[in-house]
């Protein structure tokens, strides 16, 4: 009987370490979740003033300060300032890098249409790939990668 009890103890132990660890991941992934918010509504923010800019100053438009999306490796980087492509720091545990993919024209745009960078069109966009990093406890570490567009 003393066998069996302590099987038991063990096996519940194990459980209750295996449920802790997937709610560590969890609060990771939710981390990551929620710099790539803070990240899409820094973007549009940023789209928005700089429309705002070149349409008041009649300037070309430019596409929001961001590394090349093809530049960095997200999974050898230490998410530090120590890193040579800067990340933001949205709090300890919520980070986030956003890279510059490229300007493309909307299907809907007319054929004509050319997009670069300095026109103020809302048929064109810049993508830009935004990585996210969470981390949770126990080391659980999560990446989320989304791609993400905004009008000129």
């Amino acid at each position: 009987l003393m066998l069996l009890g302590v099987m038991a103890m063990n096996t519940s132990d194990t459980q209750y370490k295996l449920a802790g660890n997937l709610q560590f991941e969890d609060v990771a992934m939710s981390n990551a979740e929620q710099a790539i918010d803070a990240a899409e509504r820094w973007l549009e923010q940023d789209a928005a003033i700089k429309r705002a800019t070149a349409a008041a100053t009649n300037t070309p438009f430019e596409h929001s300060t961001a590394v090349n999306a093809a530049s960095f490796v997200p999974s050898t980087m230490t998410w530090t300032g120590a890193d040579p492509y800067p990340s933001v720091m949205v709090n300890d545990s919520q980070r986030y890098i956003i890279g510059f993919v490229s300007t493309n024209k909307l299907p809907s745009a007319t054929a004509t249409l050319v997009c670069t960078n300095t026109t103020i069109s809302f048929d064109c966009v810049d993508t830009y790939l935004i990585t996210a990093r969470g981390l949770g406890g126990r080391g659980a570490t999560k990446l989320i990668q989304v791609y993400y567009s905004v009008t000129h």
